[in-house]
Parts: structure tokens; sequence; C-alpha cells
């Protein structure tokens, strides 16, 4: 299999970083697995001439989350597009989970349609996300409040300083963003009197709308056109970013089992393609929790960055 730009980037990028480390001048002596599709042998052998290094080269992902939130982004892509040329980006209040509940992605798409129909390149426009929720009356406390399944925000403190006790709005789905006064203002007069039946009634449903920006880009050729949500990843980064070098080590350390004893093995991470969710950092921590036992019989870990290299070496 003949490597890749990736691949040749890594072994460079190791390679530099060997040479500073040792004083030796390190190199790739051969490409293990080229010519040798069905054997499972790691990617590359390093040597400065006396010292031998095998290397296989893995690719980061971002974890299962992540995964899903990028094939949920490219979904929406396509199905919220109002024709196959017009290009939109969409920016829903963070943060958002995806993938989006169905009835909300069959409504966005309407809204998206109506409100594209008049926006021209370069232009804005605000998309009515309408909403429904039962507001529940919760008994009497000390403190009057009004809250939600969402991050408590402007409109929990206004409604709360005009009621007497505790009540939820239970609403799923993205947080709340009002972007103009007056929806805002309807919002509030809504869920007031709401929480004023409730406390007779014990639950009041209510409706209401709300809006997220939506911006006309450039249109695109070739049936490119969509439309980009811009929803933040909800997930621990911490947490991804372990199960992402775990699973990327258990695919490495597969191609050791008929390993030299006389080579060492090692492993080079590259994070390249993940930059957009989760920092080199982030990663760094990752492998900083691993032990030997972890990684064996991987002598060496190596992260590619775009311009850094980290090494951790560990006794197997």
């Amino acid at each position: 299999m003949t490597p890749s730009h990736q691949e040749r980037r890594c072994v460079v990028a190791v390679c530099q970083h060997l040479s500073q480390e040792t004083g030796s001048r390190w190199d790739e002596c051969d490409w293990l697995d080229q010519g040798r599709d069905e054997e499972r042998t790691p990617d590359v052998l390093l040597t400065d001439g006396t010292d031998r290094i095998e290397l296989e080269i893995t690719q980061l992902t971002a974890g299962r989350r992540f995964d899903a939130h990028d094939n949920a982004q490219l979904s929406l892509h396509r199905k919220l597009a109002p024709d196959t040329t017009s290009s939109f980006a969409l920016y829903p209040p963070p943060p958002l989970e995806l993938p989006l509940d169905q009835r909300l992605v069959r409504q966005l798409k309407r809204s998206v349609a109506s409100a594209a129909r008049d926006l021209s390149i370069g232009s804005w426009t605000n998309v009515i996300i309408h909403r429904r929720a039962a507001v529940k009356y919760l008994g009497s406390d000390r403190i009057d409040s009004v809250f939600c399944r969402h991050t408590q925000s402007d409109y929990s403190r206004v409604v709360s300083r005009e009621v007497r006790g505790v009540y939820c709005l239970e609403d799923d789905g993205p947080d709340h963003q009002f972007l103009t006064e007056e929806r805002y203002r309807s919002f509030c007069a809504k869920l007031l009197r709401a929480c004023r039946e409730s406390k007779q009634h014990g639950q009041v449903l209510i409706e209401w709308s709300e809006e997220w920006q939506m911006y006309r880009r450039a249109d695109v050729s070739g049936g490119r056109g969509g439309v980009a949500v811009y929803a933040s990843v909800v997930d621990q980064p911490e947490a991804a970013a372990f199960e992402s070098v775990s699973k990327a080590l258990a695919h490495a350390k597969s191609k050791f089992h008929d390993r030299d004893q006389e080579k060492r093995a090692a492993v080079a991470l590259h994070a390249g393609e993940q930059r957009g969710h989760l920092l080199f950092e982030i990663f760094e921590r990752a492998i900083n929790r691993l032990s030997p036992s972890d990684v064996q019989p991987l002598e060496r870990v190596f992260l590619i960055g775009d311009n850094e290299v980290r090494s951790w070496q560990f006794d197997v």
C-alpha cells in the first residue's frame, strides 16, 4: 500500500523528533506494509543505523459521540437544503447536541425554506422555531422560582418575580433563544399566565416561538448546496479523547503480534483530522493517563500535531 501524505508527514515528524532527542540521524528504512496488503504489519521501519523502531501510524477519531455529531451535521446539510445550489449557515442557540429529534428536523426544513425564499446572498434573517411544553406547579417553597431543563436565563428571573410557588417548564430540545423583543415578551407573558393557571390545574400546556439566525452564502455548483448547522458539541472532551486514544492503540497493537524483539515497537497518533473537535492538549492529557499495561507491546507513543510532536516512553 502506497504511503499517504499524512503517513509521510508523520514519519518526517517522528524522525526529526528522534534525531533531536538522540543526537543521531533517524530516517525511514523500509515501508513494511507495501506489497503486503494481506499481512498485519506495522507501517514503517525507522533507523539511525544502530537502533531500529517499527512504527504504526494511526489516525485519531473523536469518539462515538463526535462521530454521531458529524454524521448528523452532514445529514442536516442535505435534509434542510431548499435546493441544490443555495448555501446557508444556520446558528442555533449553543449548546446544541446532535442528532436532533426528527420532529424538529421536519419543522426546520419548512422554516428554512420559508425564510430562504426572499433572502439574498450576504444577508441575514431569523428562522422561526415553534415550541410547546407543559408548565407544572410543584408546590410552595421559601424561594419562588420558575425553571426549565436548560441553563437558567433572563426569562426565568423575570417570571420568577411575578409568581408565588415553584414551577417547571418541562421542555426538551434546544436551549431558548429570542432574537426579537416582541417574541421574548410574548413568551414571558404566556409562561406567567401558564404558571398561574397550573397552580389551579396542576399543569398547563403552552406554545410559543423562538428564532435562530440564518445567513445566505454564495451559491455553489455541482449539487453541493445545503444548510450548515453550527452546533457546538455537547460531550466530555476528556472522555472522548481517552476513548479515541484507546481505540487507536488497540488498532496499533494488533500490528505487533509477531514482532521482532530486536526492534522497538511504537505508534504515531495524528490528530490533524479532528482539530475542530478536540484540542491537541486534550489528547496529551489522555495519553498521560496511560500505564505500560495499556500500551504493551508498544514502547513509544508519538502524538503528531500541526507543528509539534510529543512523545511518551513506556517500560514494557
